[in-house]
């Protein structure tokens, strides 16, 4: 699958949904992980901290379930659609990605 785009709520206000789109489901994943990485400093901000940002998995899982709605479209060349992905199914993508990314190394 290549074109992606990702739908994120970040909480109950209408006005907060906003839109992403990117050139791969990969590349789409990656940019969630750029959100929840930019929300963990403007926290750690707030919170006077300004220790190096570390994370694992599941602190990247409660912060994704967190937010009001998160869904995804991404393009099948095969069949020339948008196939529709919810939160779960992004949650399994992002797994086998950091998976990946650890094994290589």
């Amino acid at each position: 699958m290549s074109h992606s785009i990702m739908f994120v709520q970040f909480n109950k206000d209408e006005n907060s949904k906003t839109y992403l789109d990117f050139e791969s489901v990969e590349s789409a994943l990656e940019g969630l992980c750029q959100l929840y990485e930019q929300h963990s400093i403007e926290e750690s901000k707030e919170k006077g901290t300004t220790d190096s940002l570390t994370y694992d998995l599941i602190d990247l899982f409660k912060y994704l379930d967190s937010l009001q709605d998160l869904s995804c479209l991404s393009f099948s060349d095969d069949s020339k659609v948008y196939a529709p992905h919810g939160r779960a199914w992004i949650k399994s993508q992002l797994f086998n990605l950091m998976k990946g990314k650890a094994e290589s190394g």
